[in-house]
């Protein structure tokens, strides 16, 4: 997304940088046309942002055609039913959270994760290209505020000076990495929307580092009773949790884990999220009938 972007701008740079070194002679502010340009490729990130961010909702109606047409090419009546389940939910609600996931159809299911993803994608990307057009940037402002020296420019000089410093930070505070867990709250970042101030202005926004997940407080392995039926679910070590006994035969055989404190049962297509709450396990708002759990 950024390579032209960078191109342009080093090019700008290297043709100061010439001027200086060859005629002794700048305008009135050396760097002006290089801040000008720095200043325009930012807002095109941006842009570039906004307009991946806004695509996301078109490109999951896609994928949800594209589910629903391999679900009905391979017969699979259960899965064209919950996809197009899917699709009039999200017309009405154009929204999606995790009460909605689901596990299959798989090509559902990997829609809605790269839906989930879109904004961090397109974050990274966007903080990528800005921490590589400002290492460009900083790197060309050292060298002009070299050359500005030599020629006996030091106003100048100090003007350049000025400005990396201003920009340093950036650079350093948006190296680019990979994208993060969906599920892992966002860190905070720092934020371009002050970019004349000397500092840069810390704000929460979404992260293109990843967050360090700390280890779960709570171990919710071994035996569980759900408090209106009595039925028994044993959660055992390797994520797995069953209930023998349980009328319902996805619940004999299914998987839990622990995602921000939020302990998550998974059956089939079925997930259900729960807190701890005075030692019960108390299912989140969601689904029609909230389940709760107590230790055996």
């Amino acid at each position: 997304m950024s390579g032209p972007r960078i191109e342009s701008l080093m090019t700008l740079c290297a043709l100061v940088i010439a001027a200086v070194t060859v005629t002794g002679a700048v305008a009135e502010s050396p760097f002006a046309h290089l801040k000008a340009t720095y200043e325009q490729e930012l807002a095109a990130l941006d842009r570039a942002y906004e307009t991946a961010v806004s695509n996301a909702p078109g490109q999951y109606v896609q994928g949800l055609q594209s589910a629903e047409k391999k679900c009905l090419d391979g017969g699979d009546l259960d899965g064209v039913l919950i996809v197009r389940n899917e699709r009039v939910r999200f017309e009405v609600e154009k929204a999606l959270s995790e009460t909605n996931l689901v596990t299959k159809p798989s090509d559902l299911s990997a829609a809605q994760t790269r839906f989930m993803d879109a904004p961090k994608r397109a974050d990274m990307e966007r903080m990528r290209g800005i921490g590589t057009l400002t290492r460009q940037y900083a790197d060309a402002l050292e060298r002009l505020k070299v050359q500005l020296t030599k020629s006996g420019q030091i106003q100048h000089a100090l003007s350049a000076k000025a400005e990396l410093e201003r920009v340093r930070p950036l650079a350093v505070a948006v190296a680019p990495t990979d994208v993060p867990d969906r599920r892992v709250p966002p860190a905070p970042v720092l934020s371009l929307s002050s970019r004349p101030s000397a500092k840069p202005v810390v704000q929460s926004a979404p992260s293109p580092r990843i967050a360090v997940k700390q280890p779960p407080t709570f171990d919710p392995k071994g035996v569980w009773i759900k408090v209106d039926t009595g039925t028994r679910f044993q959660f055992s070590t390797g994520g797995r949790v069953s209930a023998p006994d349980a009328m319902k035969e996805a619940y004999r055989n299914g998987k839990w884990r622990i995602s921000d404190d939020v302990v998550i049962l998974t059956f089939n297509d079925e997930i259900r999220r729960f807190r701890v709450q005075d030692g019960e396990l108390c299912e989140e708002p969601g689904n029609m009938v909230k389940w709760r759990f107590r230790r055996e």
